[in-house]
Parts: structure tokens; sequence; C-alpha cells
């Protein structure tokens, strides 16, 4: 029990988190020196938060997942404006046969992309196709719902 550290009170803590993220105020900077002069314990302390600051950064098999699946969101994010975009395309008949075996290909991908698909209103306004797609796409998005 000789090496057992007492907790770090929370003040000095927030004093620690201010340091090392370079947002420490100067009264702040002179609590944090005050507190690690206080004692031999207190300077070993910050010298073991320093030296896990100056460690590399060595990521984890959940950091990797994490960046994975951030990937994939940023792909889709990129993807479906592309799609709406194809959609688009083909409710104006302008579509190219490349294009139109993509769309084809995305709408066989899932149940959801064909029902999406096929739900699209029987409109020629495409302003008012251009919202509803986009409305189903993002659906935070702030345009109305057409129906």
């Amino acid at each position: 029990m000789e090496n057992e550290q007492s907790p770090i009170p929370l003040c000095v803590a927030l004093l620690l988190v201010g340091y090392f993220h370079h947002t420490i105020t100067e009264t702040e900077q002179e609590e944090l020196d005050t507190w690690i002069n206080e004692s031999v314990e207190n300077q070993q302390v910050f010298e073991n938060c320093l030296e896990m600051t100056l460690q590399p950064y060595i990521p984890n098999e959940l950091d990797k997942e994490k960046e994975e699946l951030i990937k994939e969101q940023e792909e889709m994010d990129n993807y479906l404006p592309h799609i709406a975009d194809l959609i688009m395309k083909h409710m104006k008949n302008n579509i190219r046969p490349k294009e139109e075996q993509e769309l084809k290909d995305w709408r066989e991908l899932s149940p959801a992309n064909e029902e999406l698909f096929n739900s699209i209103p029987k409109t020629s306004n495409m302003e008012e196709i251009f919202k509803w797609i986009y409305s189903r796409f993002w659906q935070s998005s702030s345009e109305p719902r057409l129906n």
C-alpha cells in the first residue's frame, strides 16, 4: 500500500486538463504550480501525466473500427447525393445507360431502396421531386415532406 496514491481533487484534474489542452489561464497556471510544488507526490502525478501526453498514440482495435465506421458514413454521405442525382436524371429521362445501370443496381441492393424509388411522386414538377428525394434521404432535412 506504500505506492497507493490519493485521488486527485477535481479542481486539480480540471487544471491539468486545461494545462494539457493549452486553455489554462494565468491564474489557473499559478494554482496548478502551487499544487505541484506542495508535495513530491503531486510532482510525480504531474510528471506521470506529462509522460502520458508525450507517448505516441497507438490506435487499438476499437479505434480502427470507429475509423472504419466514420469512413463508411462519409462515403454514404457522398453516395446519397449521387443516387438522388441519378433519380432526378431518370425522372427527366436524361440518364445515360451507365447511370441507369448504377441506379438499377442501387434499387436491387435492398427492398427499401426499391420501395423508396417506387414511392417517388408521379409529377412533372422537378422541384417537387427534388425536395421529395432529399427529404427521404436526409430525415433531418428542413425541406417540407411531400406525399
